[in-house]
């Protein structure tokens, strides 16, 4: 593997839901990366688009508008969205619940369309999202309906990875 990609794909990672904007020191503890190879990374994915800085005095970085881009793309690619979108709609028309549609990717499961209920309380979620196979109902879903050696070798590696990530 290229460790120069892998270490730029470690700090576009780092950003999430919760850490949208990350400093340089932020970046540099949580991949473990020296100051000043992270910043080189950033330049890098800076003037590329995929990240951009929030406060240039303060090199606060978020993810860039190329994300905003590509994710348009992938979706347009996506043939399993427009065929399942109008079945979706008609199953959450009939329950008034939330229907999602979630594909595995690796260990994880993607959220890739959604249609929401009108009841007041609702599930958040978002499409593009993903979550480990063992947390969620349609996450837990795709597990479930695996082969029991597909599920234990997933499993064993969502698990691996936490303990050495």
């Amino acid at each position: 593997m290229n460790q120069s990609v892998v270490k730029a794909l470690k700090i576009i990672d780092l950003f999430n839901e919760t850490t949208s904007e990350l400093s340089l020191k932020e970046i540099s503890v949580r991949t473990g990366l020296p100051k000043p190879t992270a910043y080189r990374m950033l330049q890098s994915l800076e003037s590329m688009g995929y990240v951009m800085r929030t406060e240039a005095y303060d090199q606060r970085y978020q993810l860039g508008l190329k994300f905003l881009e590509l994710g348009h793309l992938v979706s347009h690619q996506l043939d399993l969205r427009q065929i399942a979108k109008p079945l979706m709609k008609r199953l959450a028309e009939e329950i008034n619940e939330a229907v999602h549609l979630v594909v595995v990717h690796g260990n994880h499961a993607t959220y890739i369309e959604k249609v929401d209920s009108n009841r007041a309380l609702r599930l958040y979620t978002k499409v593009g999202k993903s979550s480990p196979l063992y947390i969620g109902s349609g996450p837990k879903l795709l597990l479930a309906f695996m082969s029991k050696d597909e599920q234990l070798t997933r499993l064993n590696e969502l698990n691996n990875h936490h303990k050495n990530p």
